[in-house]
């Protein structure tokens, strides 16, 4: 049911954002329509970094799991945190393809072969593992599940706050600037600006 629920969500938000965006890489050329492609994909990305149904799995079964058992001394740490990338990995690359398959014709690319598609779909996949990488990470590091749901989603809105998704790059105060670097939403964002 969850898979199902996440994958029908992944799918709305990637219409929604396909029907705003409808055909505006039909002709890249322009740079009106390479900043508005750009705002799509960007916007995406946004949504998997934050998407509640990619987090609460982790926030309320996995983590009182692991809790009860790592008590109990059964098994190290990163043994849990490897099971969990693994079986995470292959549902967040299931997204990412449904993503790019809505996305790239609604928006105009699908004429220009395989190269947009696998450009796409490759920065969705990266983007979705970190951004479930994140809230594994303070999941398994914070002791109080209320603290890791607050410290995870703070991480991840920092990190799209100074990426340059929501302000162009050169309106970036310097103040907010240098904290771009830590940021691994910043490169993704930039690997689908140069893409």
């Amino acid at each position: 049911v969850n898979l199902v629920a996440r994958r029908g969500v992944y799918s709305a938000l990637s219409f929604a954002d396909g029907a705003v965006f409808w055909a505006v890489g039909a002709d890249a050329d322009e740079p009106a329509d390479g900043q508005a492609l750009l705002g799509a994909f960007a916007f995406v990305i946004q949504v998997s970094y934050l998407l509640p149904f990619a987090m609460i799995p982790i926030f309320v079964s996995d983590k009182s799991f692991y809790v009860r058992e790592s008590a109990l001394g059964l098994y190290e740490s990163w043994s849990y945190c490897v099971s969990q990338a693994v079986l995470e990995a292959w549902a967040l690359t299931l997204a990412a393809l449904l993503e790019t398959t809505l996305l790239v014709p609604m928006v105009g690319l699908g004429d220009g072969g395989w190269q947009p598609f696998c450009t796409f779909l490759a920065t969705l996949i990266v983007s979705g593992w970190v951004g479930s990488a994140l809230v594994l990470l303070v999941a398994v590091v914070c002791p109080a599940q209320d603290l890791a749901f607050a410290v995870g989603s703070g991480v991840a809105s920092l990190s799209l706050m100074v990426c340059g998704g929501f302000v162009p790059f050169p309106r970036i105060p310097d103040h907010a600037s240098w904290l771009q670097w830590p940021s691994p939403a910043k490169y993704t964002f930039q690997a689908l600006s140069i893409a």
